[in-house]
């Protein structure tokens, strides 16, 4: 397959009120947030989680269907308030069908050093995050929204700040994650901060 690359955001036009979206990719690459990514919070890491990620798919009759390729969010040239935070995946509420593929958080694009969040009622197959140790802040839970992770096939672990099982943004008491991985868990770079 070839490479979908989009600037922003994959999302519903009127995120608020969310209409179907429904997500499927069997192979190829698409890269997200390749020119901005969604506007952080510099106060909050919870705020506008609801209507503002980068891939966003919350309502009932959404779909995350991934059997192949890759999905690579870059989280470039985030907007927003110094040390703020984003959501680079809200899943919620859909009915999803994950059986291969690879969804990557942070890449060697990544330009900014903001915490991100990722939440999912749907697992993945194999979850990398990032590609290298200059991305040195941290991926986690979103606030108010303590959703489990779950990683089907593999977990890769290469940046230089924390994977956090807890609130991205606080302290490691807030909102606590269980996290499953069904085959291998690889930790090249960077912490994996349990809570």
């Amino acid at each position: 397959g070839g490479t979908l690359t989009v600037g922003a955001a994959i999302r519903p036009a009127d995120a608020a009120f969310p209409t179907a979206l429904v997500y499927t990719q069997t192979g190829g690459t698409v890269i997200l947030s390749n020119n901005k990514a969604n506007a952080p919070n510099a106060t909050s890491p919870g705020v506008n989680q609801n209507t503002v990620a980068d891939l966003l798919i919350r309502n009932s009759s959404s779909q995350f269907n991934m059997s192949g390729g890759l999905l690579r969010i870059d989280r470039r040239n985030a907007v927003g308030g110094t040390g703020g935070s984003g959501v680079a995946i809200r899943i919620d509420a859909v009915t999803h069908n994950v059986t291969g593929g690879t969804v990557q958080v942070i890449s060697s694009a990544t330009n900014v050093n903001q915490p991100c969040a990722i939440v999912s009622v749907a697992p993945f197959w194999n979850l990398q995050i990032g590609d290298g140790i200059s991305y040195t802040s941290n991926v986690g839970g979103s606030q108010l929204t303590p959703q489990d992770f779950t990683v089907l096939n593999n977990f890769t672990l290469n940046i230089g700040g924390e994977f956090r099982l807890y609130r991205v943004v606080g302290t490691t008491a807030q909102e606590s994650r269980n996290f499953t991985v069904g085959g291998n868990f690889t930790a090249q770079n960077g912490t994996f901060a349990v809570g």
